[in-house]
């Protein structure tokens, strides 16, 4: 394991450690006993018709990019990223497998990593857009002392704006070592956002589909928070967790593991909220990447075993 991945796991347990620390086993299932199944069970599904759609989106930027996998093909590879989501830093180690995954399919590589740049960042860009829309349509159930936090939201609501709706400047060069080859990077991905910005259609198109994606997911962890007990304004809840998303996307753990659980205690304890259900919440939220990830393990290990029959 390499050096950075054990830093990772052990940041991680330190922060799962952390969050747990004065929350006992029984209390937890205590909370866990009441309840309500079977709403567990459709937000489990639901999830499932969640991956077809992120699939239509990605098959939207790919097509115009000219690379044309099929939906069975892309569905798989969607699945086998959720899987290796488990293994790879943050809650987007996967991309690297879905990367790898397609890559060899085609010769347009750069286009194919673009196109999965502008995925995340368009499921991003619509998190943000709507948990800032509703929480601004709905001030008045958002409490004064969280308005800096739509202030943050906001702020990067602009920035994004600025990378697909500005065209990156033409002629850039940085020369300053390290500083300057990280910047010219970013220029790099700055350029391949052009592809939103200068097609109407398709960034439409994306942008609906990432709503359903991230509005869809975070309405499976309310139904997840009713089926607890638990009564908060969906504004409120939808800021936060879309806070919490934004938190597990900083490599600094193992598919989020810690960090998650950090932030569901950290901004759902302003409620008044026991810290064992908002735990039970975020364990919830967890398990739906876990029966993700199982399916993707299934796809994965069924695609060896046809290569190694075949060989």
């Amino acid at each position: 394991m390499r050096r950075s991945q054990i830093i990772k796991l052990i940041i991680s347990v330190s922060l799962l450690y952390f969050a747990f620390r004065t929350v006992d086993l029984q209390s937890l299932l205590e909370v866990f006993s009441h309840t309500v199944i079977w709403i567990i069970v459709v937000g489990y599904v639901f999830d499932q018709l969640l991956v077809v759609v992120q699939t239509f989106r990605w098959r939207y930027i790919l097509y115009a990019l000219q690379i044309k996998p099929t939906i069975r093909s892309l569905i798989k590879v969607n699945y086998i990223g959720h899987f290796f989501n488990f293994f790879l830093p943050t809650t987007m180690g996967g991309d690297v497998m879905r990367y790898l995954e397609i890559s060899s399919s085609t010769t347009k590589k750069t286009e194919l990593l673009s196109s999965i740049i502008i995925e995340r960042f368009m499921g991003i860009f619509s998190l943000i857009f709507m948990s800032l829309l509703l929480s601004l349509i709905n001030i008045s159930l958002v409490e004064p002392q969280f308005y800096k936090y739509l202030y943050f939201i906001g702020f990067l609501f602009l920035l994004m704006c600025v990378f697909v709706f500005i065209p990156s400047p033409a002629h850039r060069d940085v020369t300053v070592k390290y500083i300057g080859r990280i910047i010219n990077k970013l220029f790099h991905v700055w350029d391949s956002f052009s592809i939103i910005g200068n097609n109407r259609k398709l960034f439409i198109k994306t942008f609906l589909l990432s709503a359903v994606v991230q509005g869809g997911g975070i309405g499976v962890v309310y139904l997840f928070s009713l089926a607890l007990g638990l009564s908060i304004p969906f504004s409120v809840f939808m800021l936060f967790t879309a806070l919490i998303i934004l938190m597990s996307l900083i490599p600094v753990s193992i598919c989020g593991i810690g960090v998650r659980e950090t932030g569901f205690l950290f901004f759902f304890s302003q409620l008044g909220i026991g810290s064992n259900v908002i735990l039970s919440l975020s364990l919830l939220t967890f398990s739906r990447l876990f029966i993700l990830g199982l399916v993707g393990g299934g796809i994965y290990t069924a695609q060896n075993l046809k290569k190694c029959q075949k060989n």
